[in-house]
């Protein structure tokens, strides 16, 4: 029985190899790779980020693969509530107005 540990640690290796040669020089000096510039997040947006990874992390285990369209499904139900509170404010506020 051969080993697969020698092909795994090669394919970690490319794997890791990739991402930092391009963080250590900096995006700019790698020939066919977009240029790339480390902007870090500000104020709350690392908690959201976490909190958002969590959350699928979270769904990912309770539910398996039936998260990722229940997750599309209830983003897209709170999109479309924000819109049309959004909408009725408007339309109240121009009505209001005539």
């Amino acid at each position: 029985m051969r080993s697969w540990r020698g092909p795994l640690a090669a394919l970690v290796a490319v794997r890791v190899a990739i991402p930092l040669a391009a963080l250590s020089a900096s995006g700019s000096d790698l020939p066919g790779i977009p240029r790339y510039d480390y902007a870090p997040l500000n104020g709350d947006a690392n908690d959201y980020y976490a909190a958002g990874r969590e959350l699928i992390s979270t769904l990912l285990g309770r539910l398996g693969v039936v998260a990722i369209p229940v997750a599309f499904a209830l983003s897209a139900t709170l999109e479309t509530l924000t819109l049309t509170a959004v909408l009725l404010t408007r339309l109240r506020s121009r009505l209001e107005t005539r």
